[in-house]
């Protein structure tokens, strides 16, 4: 929140503003994701993190208040991924094209309708 007037890339904030850096729009600009809408695993690997600017990825915001629990937050969805994805192939329903619902955390808007398929034991 804005505590008293100040101009912001030539934007007048009153005093009172609040003021969000929108993740959607930020993790969705070609300055940082070529093909920002094209799931790409390759921008996970640690050569592509370390060119990346530090707040074009920021799930769990950044600088000094930044969660705490980011790092066990990565790795309980890693576990859980490696452990479903043993056992289970995942499909998104293409039916459903997601919304996302910005509130203290991106999340799609009424979830993710997924199919889960058995995979063989072989």
């Amino acid at each position: 929140m804005a505590f008293q007037p100040f101009n912001l890339g030539g934007y007048g904030i009153p005093p009172g503003a609040l003021l969000a850096a929108p993740q959607l729009i930020v993790q969705r600009d070609a300055r940082w994701f070529d093909e920002p809408l094209e799931f790409r695993p390759d921008r996970w690997t640690p050569e592509f993190r370390q060119n990346l600017h530090r707040y074009a990825y920021y799930p769990f915001g950044g600088g000094p208040r930044q969660c705490i629990g980011e790092a066990f937050a990565m790795m309980e969805a890693k576990l859980i991924l490696a452990t479903l994805g043993q056992r289970w192939r995942v499909r998104h329903d293409e039916r459903h094209q997601a919304e996302m619902l910005p509130l203290i955390s991106l999340r799609p808007k009424g979830g993710m309708p997924m199919y889960l398929e058995l995979r063989d034991r072989a």
